[in-house]
């Protein structure tokens, strides 16, 4: 069954009679000739699941959509047809009596003219595949909204006895980018790109070997066919452990657009991770302690938390803390402990808003590193993992958070 949805999403436009999708809006472009669609069938809807159809070329040729067997309109009829440019209708799966039957129901008929000055449709983005949408037709300009990929964790070295056994930096968090866009400068389409998420550092499984540094984050970009184009990038990658007593795996820096991720934690032997560092400072980079580097901005995404290793005396250290995104309310990963709990990813998605960075895995003196956590929030840098004992594998880093872009469409 399917749920209502309180937020549409956008598809790509069609030209093909495709059944429309719940959940989304549905847009057809008729220029080469009529499109006739089936709905989706009501036996296979929940109440209360709504989708929007639209109609984006300029032609005369209608879309059709025509009902799933017997289904039927509250109203009694059994299709309905869009003809103008811009004209849209969201339809409901509604029911007179708990659900025993379902009709359809046009809550809403839409076309560009229809609009009221000062109406704000917020979309969200989440394609890797740079899709092409058009501009809804009637805009007078929008907001747009741009995280950068969070980076990947690096992996915890794999050493002897005797030796320290460093854990791998966390990734940087994803840039942030938010402007305004006059409709002259918008075109007829805009083409979309969200980072998609990356991977930590693989675990490393050679004896007396440093740890595999994490992919970079990718870059988040939009571009409207008028010429306005923006982007955001992702994080840097978290460098992989290091068997040197006098240094530690840094940590990726978030790297920005208008404002900068905040820099992963750096790995660690048998101290505490360091943790991902969320932005405090709207100033700029400012440096803050060892363990934590240096802070970004707090709307950005946040640092992925750095691995701990082992000492050459055979203590392990726990990891450190993925950075939350306070100004988002979007919280980081919790830090591996040693004998105790994994680390955690942190928040999961939320739309238009930065996310915190997963957890760092702690070392283990005889066993696997523990890995670290991967970030599912927008822009998150992973963790970086533990380090381990030959013999034993070292904890992989954890992947970087996707992008994400989020366009409120102003009337």
């Amino acid at each position: 069954m399917v749920s209502a949805q309180a937020v549409l999403q956008t598809k790509a436009v069609t030209t093909q009679a495709t059944t429309p999708d719940t959940g989304f809006i549905n847009t057809y472009d008729a220029t080469a000739g009529q499109i006739s669609a089936t709905l989706p069938a009501l036996s296979d809807c929940g109440v209360g699941a709504n989708l929007m159809v639209q109609k984006t070329d300029t032609g005369a040729n209608p879309v059709v959509f025509t009902r799933s067997g017997s289904d039927v309109f509250d109203d009694g009829t059994t299709q309905l047809t869009l003809t103008r440019h811009g004209e849209a209708r969201t339809l409901q799966v509604v029911s007179l009596d708990e659900g025993v039957t379902k009709m359809w129901k046009v809550v809403n008929r839409m076309t560009a003219q229809a609009i009221p000055t000062g109406t704000r449709i917020t979309e969200n983005f989440a394609d890797f595949d740079d899709p092409v949408y058009p501009v809804p037709p009637g805009v007078l300009g929008a907001t747009v909204t741009v995280i950068g990929g969070g980076a990947g964790g690096g992996s915890g070295r794999r050493g002897a006895l005797g030796t320290y056994r460093n854990g791998g930096g966390g990734g940087g968090g994803g840039g942030f980018e938010e402007r305004s866009v006059p409709a002259s400068m918008m075109g007829a389409t805009v083409t979309i790109h969200a980072g998609a998420p990356c991977s930590g550092g693989d675990s490393q499984t050679t004896d007396d070997s440093d740890g595999h540094g994490g992919n970079d984050g990718n870059t988040s970009w939009v571009v409207f066919a008028g010429g306005f184009a923006m982007s955001a990038p992702g994080g840097s990658s978290g460098v992989g452990g290091t068997g040197d007593d006098s240094s530690t795996a840094w940590g990726g820096r978030g790297l920005g657009g208008a404002i900068s991720g905040g820099t992963g934690g750096r790995g660690n032997d048998a101290n505490t991770g360091g943790s991902g560092c969320q932005p405090t400072d709207a100033q700029g980079w400012v440096y803050d302690t060892f363990e934590e580097g240096f802070r970004a901005h707090a709307v950005a995404g946040g640092g992925g938390g750095g691995g701990a290793g082992v000492s050459w005396l055979g203590v392990p250290g726990n990891g450190g803390a993925g950075a939350s995104c306070d100004w988002c309310m979007q919280a980081g990963g919790a830090a591996g402990v040693y004998g105790g709990a994994a680390p955690t990813s942190g928040s999961r998605p939320a739309p238009g808003l930065c996310g915190g960075g997963g957890g760092g895995g702690c070392g283990i003196p005889a066993g696997s590193g523990q890995p670290g956590a991967t970030a599912t929030g927008f822009g998150g840098g992973g963790g970086g993992g533990g380090g381990a004992t030959n013999g034993y594998a070292s904890g992989a880093g954890g992947g970087g958070g996707p992008g994400h872009i989020r366009i409120v469409w102003e009337y």
